[in-house]
């Protein structure tokens, strides 16, 4: 007797639990199972909203056109058909489009990268021009201050140019000219080295190498004639 009203309890938890899930079920789907949507959303695991075709084929063509400008260096002006014009045109269709965003990041970049290639070049007018185009853009760019930085330290640096003749190529003369060279610098110091080819631009790297307190300098070489080097250091470290 004992035995038979346990499984009869049993019974009654058994069919009580599946009347619960049933509910759950029904209520589900009543619901439009909002409850594990909102878990979904919290995941990261919401499919995102479908793109009408023809919406989508426009984007591409914008996304084109757009990465065509920014090889051309077409970034903001004039403004019809730059790249940053262009992915304007796409988050009005598309808010919140991610590649249009990447490219509006890249412009930036673009225009950074610009800015140092002048820095280098010492055309540092152009290269706080480029740095000016770039914050219009995005004035929280992380990457803005650094860059500043460097074109501030670039400006200030020491500038120092040799030239070595043919006869001073691979011999003692050219050796003592390049030491002397590098002992007028400081730890700071980068050379841009120009040859006429490259087993002169690595005899030359290494002498200076030889001359350089930690024997790790910071060099470029470069096919041209005349041969040259160039030596910028910094007055404090970059």
């Amino acid at each position: 007797m004992h035995i038979a009203a346990t499984q009869l309890n049993t019974c009654k938890v058994r069919s009580s639990r599946f009347s619960a899930m049933l509910f759950i079920g029904l209520l589900c789907i009543l619901s439009g199972c909002a409850g594990l949507t909102e878990n979904s959303d919290q995941s990261g695991r919401v499919e995102s909203k479908k793109i009408d075709p023809v919406m989508q084929k426009q984007l591409y063509q914008l996304e084109d056109q757009a990465n065509l400008a920014i090889q051309s260096n077409h970034l903001t002006h004039p403004e019809k058909g730059s790249a940053l014009a262009l992915f304007g045109q796409m988050l009005s269709l598309n808010p919140g489009n991610k590649e249009a965003i990447r490219g509006i990041e890249q412009v930036v970049e673009q225009y950074i990268a610009l800015a140092l290639t002048a820095a280098d070049e010492r055309l540092f007018a152009k290269a706080k021009s480029m740095l000016a185009r770039a914050r219009l853009v995005d004035s929280n760019h992380p990457s803005l201050q650094p860059t500043m930085r460097q074109i501030c330290l670039l400006e200030k640096a020491q500038h120092k140019t040799i030239a070595l003749q043919p006869k001073q190529m691979f011999s003692q003369s050219g050796q003592k000219k390049i030491s002397a060279l590098v002992n007028l610098g400081n730890k700071n110091c980068r050379y841009t080295i120009a040859a006429t080819n490259d087993e002169q631009g690595r005899w030359i790297y290494k002498a200076i190498k030889n001359t350089t307190p930690n024997g790790r300098p910071k060099a470029k070489i470069i096919i041209s004639s005349p041969t040259k080097i160039e030596q910028i250091c910094l007055t404090t470290s970059e």
